[in-house]
């Protein structure tokens, strides 16, 4: 994406999703670092409802639960924080991203939805941890304007390669053909209604796979008035 392959090999992570008891979370770590040999991490930063509780305290347990992590984690494991786009202001974002940095996240990922890109700006301005966004982020304009308002520090792209095609109205999406031959998601015909059925794909390869790319290629598909789906059919 900006200009080519610059390293033969890249570290990587592995991805748990979730906030479990710290000691569930600790056999769960080290059992996947013995097997595959994974040193970092994804955790939530959510060990409660963030809508049902005061927002100091889900900060407040967000903090405690990564102290806890990181005293019972060897200290050279690294561990980021999805938060999956459920905070809905830029404060809020900024108290819990803050609430996690004294004990040094790898990033925290997403905490707002990425379509106003200039919040972002504002929020990595006032985080003292790296921010992370780009999967939901779908043409390269979006990342020109991400990267223009200094809006993350890790950009993460999809694994699709998805562009809209104005010269050609009603296809509109090139993905990725390994996107669709994952054994992690449901089978491409249940995932696409027979109206987005009008999808190319073009070969690329490589490996990768996403749900945020099928999602994407769902929504890119269908952008159209009246036609867009409003939540995934998985």
């Amino acid at each position: 994406m900006l200009g080519g392959p610059v390293r033969d090999r890249v570290p990587v992570y592995c991805g748990v999703y979730t906030a479990p008891d710290p000691p569930v979370c600790r056999d769960l770590t080290q059992e996947l670092n013995e097997r595959y040999g994974f040193t970092a991490f994804k955790l939530s930063p959510y060990r409660r409802d963030p809508y049902a509780s005061r927002w100091g305290n889900v900060c407040a347990e967000a903090a405690g639960y990564f102290a806890e992590i990181r005293s019972i984690s060897p200290p050279e494991w690294e561990f980021a924080f999805e938060a999956h786009a459920r905070i809905f202001e830029p404060r809020q974002a900024i108290q819990l991203g803050n609430a996690l940095a004294p004990y040094d996240p790898l990033w925290f990922e997403e905490p707002i939805r990425p379509e106003y890109i200039p919040a972002w700006g504002h929020l990595r301005a006032q985080l003292d941890v790296p921010l992370a966004t780009g999967e939901s982020l779908f043409l390269p304009q979006d990342f020109l304007a991400l990267l223009t308002a200094g809006g993350a520090d890790p950009y993460l792209p999809v694994d699709g390669y998805l562009e809209l095609r104005p010269d050609r109205p009603g296809w509109g999406v090139e993905i990725d053909e390994s996107a669709l031959g994952t054994d992690d998601y449901v089978r491409w015909e249940r995932v696409l209604p027979r109206r987005f059925h009008r999808i190319r794909v073009r070969s690329r390869r490589r490996r990768t796979s996403s749900a945020g790319a099928l999602w994407g290629a769902i929504v890119a598909a269908a952008h159209s008035p009246g036609r867009c789906p409003t939540s995934p059919p998985w």
